[in-house]
């Protein structure tokens, strides 16, 4: 895992959440704006445990996809197959989104 110290955090540090205000905050919003909101949370936790807080957003997400792949293979799973059932999940997940918002837009031109 790198080491960089030249960027930012990913998030500057706050007052800590309970679990009920977390939900409350990850669930408010749009689908997609949530998705993203829980992965915060994952790669926050991810980065502090190994220590790379500091590190670029990148950095941070490049090291926890590659220990999510130590961790396939060592549960035998086949990486490839993972990653192309979420990249499925992702494109109909943002074309879902897509759709609302456009069939919201269609509603307010009435």
């Amino acid at each position: 895992m790198s080491k960089n110290k030249k960027s930012r955090p990913i998030a500057p540090k706050a007052k800590p959440e309970t679990a009920r205000q977390s939900a409350a905050r990850l669930s408010a919003g749009a689908p997609n704006r949530r998705r993203a909101d829980q992965a915060y949370v994952a790669l926050a936790a991810f980065s502090a445990m190994c220590g790379i807080e500091q590190d670029d957003l990148g950095t941070q997400v490049s090291d926890l996809i590659a220990d999510l792949m130590h961790m396939a293979r060592a549960a035998d799973l086949d990486w490839i197959s993972l990653h192309a059932r979420a990249r499925g999940h992702f494109e109909t997940e943002c074309s879902e989104e897509f759709n609302v918002a456009k069939a919201r837009a269609k509603e307010k031109r009435k």
